[in-house]
């Protein structure tokens, strides 16, 4: 009898452990992936003009980044088209934001070269980004020989990064458009399509 309650009193026991869903270790690797996103983006100051190399500029706020760009080159080229991802989180990629933290975006490729024009140059692309949670965050991503540059439509404000030096595709620079010192000094990166396109 004794041994007939102790069995009993392990089966409970077993039943009662928590079982991780399908959705949560999805979501355990989503957010372990993310982590080692950080050592993409290294933070390095703020505001400091010494690294302003544009010929634009430079804002009035900004902030200054080290990118790995190997890494997040292997990253982006994971990319699908929106027609051909089976879920609008296929993949995820993190981007400095305007709160100096490192912001969750759904990215696509966008076909902006010819099959022809892409084998020609392989190191030419470009993706369409959207926020993980607001839909109103949405932009462009382009990554060439001379580095990433991202323009992302943040509400009414366009927020922009760009290599701090156009010789250099190690150090970014973060900003607002709108802080740039005047209207004439815009930076020539433009965004055409969203994520509406495809």
């Amino acid at each position: 009898m004794k041994q007939i309650t102790f069995l009993l009193l392990l089966f409970l026991l077993i039943d009662c452990t928590p079982k991780t869903s399908p959705q949560q270790n999805s979501s355990s690797e989503q957010m372990a992936s993310s982590s080692d996103q950080l050592t993409y983006w290294q933070y390095i100051s703020s505001n400091d003009q010494t690294f302003w190399k544009l010929p634009y500029g430079p804002a009035d706020s900004f902030y200054v980044y080290t990118l790995d760009i190997s890494s997040i080159r292997a990253l982006l080229s994971k990319a699908k088209l929106i027609s051909e991802s089976e879920t609008l989180i296929d993949n995820v990629v993190l981007i400095p934001a305007p709160d100096r933290n490192l912001m969750p975006f759904k990215f696509f490729k966008s076909s902006v070269l010819s099959p022809e024009m892409e084998k020609k140059f392989p190191n030419i692309r470009s993706y369409i980004i959207q926020d993980m949670k607001d839909n109103a965050i949405q932009g462009r991503v382009d990554l060439n020989d001379k580095g990433f540059r991202a323009l992302i439509f943040w509400h009414q404000n366009t927020w922009i990064i760009d290599p701090a030096n156009p010789e250099d595709s190690v150090q970014y620079v973060a900003y607002f458009r709108e802080h740039l010192p005047t209207k004439k000094n815009q930076t020539p990166f433009e965004v055409s399509d969203t994520i509406n396109h495809k």
